[in-house]
């Protein structure tokens, strides 16, 4: 996976939308922690439970600390329909105003493990939202 800034341009967004990057996290670049409200974190759970654009394989955690076996496993979440493996898609969310933000379904883990908080117009677009 990419580092890329929040709220930069995306430039593979859904057609003819203004898609903007967010949580494209990595072990190299500091990020904002913070908390996020219940409401947030149930609604990324629905997101990820659609995956937007999926990959033939996983993106591990660059945060976590390697196990002492030395083999990292895919991050998991657990939604109402289940466990969902992260880091083999993309959630992609639609604000009220139009605008599209991108992100690795492994934001949901970045959130709940590491405390990062998303900004505020993609925290917007969560609650008040939907999935492309």
């Amino acid at each position: 996976m990419v580092f890329r800034n929040d709220l930069s341009p995306c430039d593979y967004g859904p057609p003819g939308d203004r898609a903007l990057n967010v949580g494209w996290l990595d072990a190299e670049h500091e990020f904002t922690r913070g908390r996020v409200s219940e409401l947030v974190l149930s609604r990324l759970k629905e997101f990820v439970s659609s995956g937007y654009r999926r990959t033939r394989g996983y993106h591990l955690c660059e945060l976590c600390p390697a196990p002492s076996s030395g083999r990292k496993e895919p991050a998991l979440t657990s939604t109402t329909l289940g466990e969902v493996r992260l880091g083999s898609a993309e959630l992609c969310v639609v604000s009220e105003n139009g605008t599209s933000f991108i992100s690795p379904n492994l934001l949901v883990h970045y959130v709940e493990v590491h405390g990062y908080q998303p900004p505020q117009p993609f925290l917007d677009a969560i609650v008040g939202g939907k999935a492309c």
